[in-house]
């Protein structure tokens, strides 16, 4: 899809940013990272100082534009119904399930509801391309740096622990435990026994291997879909990354993102493009093979075995009330359906049923408006917007503020493409 500035006019922007602008980008880009998932955004008033932060830049942006560089009223509008269609979302869910979303889901529906109208501004001023630089750097830095510390600390030993933290998975903050770490980017905080390997994962700053793995997939589309050049020592280090994380799920999606890629950017013969397909699909019989054997032998040590009973439970939870769902967020109405198995492990390890389970129909449909963006898009960011579902919908991230705001850049190419069409 076209976008509304040409490359010339955003280079010019580019090279005439202030400075404060560029500080607050970076912050920007920090803070999505920091403010969910993380053992630091997770700690005490961070939780929920973090996401006001990013509010408060993502407003000083738009107000920045509105009253300075001008605004399209079209824009506007469209963006302030689409507000609108959150909040009457969010009541509508709310009056029928009896229940308020708990904190962190309003806070994602309410980044959710203003990030397409920022991310518009950005894409305008040709910042936007800076921010998904900012993130893949970032995230990259983490990944090489984790990988080099995991290698020589939990995984060969010869590097001992050098600093601590106060680590908490409850969303109350009531328990704390101490775990210990190296240079505070990588801590000792999941133990794991996958295959012949039993120790500690890599998992960054981050509280567990999928989260990490959810941020170093997001990163790895944005190198191989988004920019035109993709950095080869970024794209390793987020493999190097996710290997060493014992992500299954990550390894899966990892490969696929791979995979499609070696195939788009294939010059080699019908064949090998045939091979490719017949591989995929090779993978994908022996992943749902896999889980089936999980699932049907309910194995209370097996991870997962409790990745497939989320799904059913899911499932379940949400036929109780297709349209309006439990009340969003609301965890505990899902634990009635889980097997008993697993209920001294009840956190929930996917989006895409626990959206539909808390929030039904309705919930889910502001979901899939962001996929209609990416549908309307070009062939790459297609391919973009189906990775990212699969990578957002098969992780834990319902409440992320880095999945809102990727989530709102479909939107945002949903409300270019009615502006294209008006025309």
């Amino acid at each position: 899809m076209k976008l509304i500035n040409n490359s010339e006019c955003r280079e010019k922007r580019h090279n005439t940013i202030p400075l404060w602008e560029k500080f607050l980008l970076v912050c920007f880009s920090i803070l999505l990272i920091l403010s969910n998932g993380t053992l630091y955004g997770r700690y005490g008033y961070a939780q929920v100082v973090l996401p006001i932060l990013i509010l408060v830049i993502c407003l000083l942006f738009i107000f920045a534009t509105l009253f300075h560089r001008g605004i399209l009223f079209f824009d506007y509008r469209k963006n302030l119904i689409w507000i609108i269609s959150c909040g009457l979302v969010c009541a509508f869910v709310s009056i029928g399930s009896h229940t308020v979303p708990t904190m962190g889901h309003f806070t994602f529906l309410l980044l959710y509801s203003l990030f397409p109208l920022f991310i518009i501004l950005c894409q305008r001023d040709g910042l936007l391309d800076i921010i998904f630089n900012y993130l893949s750097l970032l995230i990259a830095f983490l990944a090489l740096f984790s990988s080099i510390l995991w290698f020589l600390g939990p995984f060969l030993g010869v590097l001992k622990p050098n600093c601590s933290f106060l680590y908490t998975w409850d969303a109350r903050g009531e328990s704390y435990e101490t775990v210990f770490g190296y240079f505070g980017l990588l801590y000792e905080a999941q133990w794991s026994k996958f295959g012949s390997f039993l120790g500690y994962r890599n998992i960054s700053i981050f509280g567990e291997g999928p989260v990490f793995a959810f941020y170093l997939l997001i990163a790895l589309l944005l190198e191989l879909f988004y920019f035109k050049s993709p950095k080869n020592w970024r794209v390793f280090s987020y493999l190097i990354a996710l290997f060493s994380s014992f992500s299954t799920t990550g390894w899966i999606l990892a490969l696929g993102i791979l995979l499609y890629n070696l195939y788009l950017n294939s010059n080699s013969s019908k064949k090998i493009r045939i091979l490719i397909i017949f591989i995929c699909i090779c993978l994908c019989i022996v992943f749902f093979s896999v889980a089936l054997s999980l699932f049907l032998g309910k194995s209370s040590t097996s991870s997962g075995g409790i990745h497939i009973d989320d799904f059913k439970a899911g499932f379940d939870a949400w036929l109780s009330s297709p349209l309006w769902g439990n009340g969003i967020g609301n965890n505990d109405a899902i634990v009635p359906f889980m097997s008993t198995f697993r209920l001294n492990n009840t956190g929930f390890s996917n989006s895409i049923m626990f959206v539909l389970a808390t929030g039904g129909l309705l919930y889910f449909s502001l979901w899939m408006v962001s996929f209609l963006g990416f549908y309307h898009a070009g062939r790459r960011m297609k391919i973009f917007g189906l990775f990212l579902f699969l990578v957002v919908l098969f992780s834990n991230v319902s409440y992320f503020a880095s999945a809102a705001f990727f989530l709102a850049y479909g939107v945002s190419l949903l409300i270019e493409y009615q502006r294209g069409q008006s025309r």
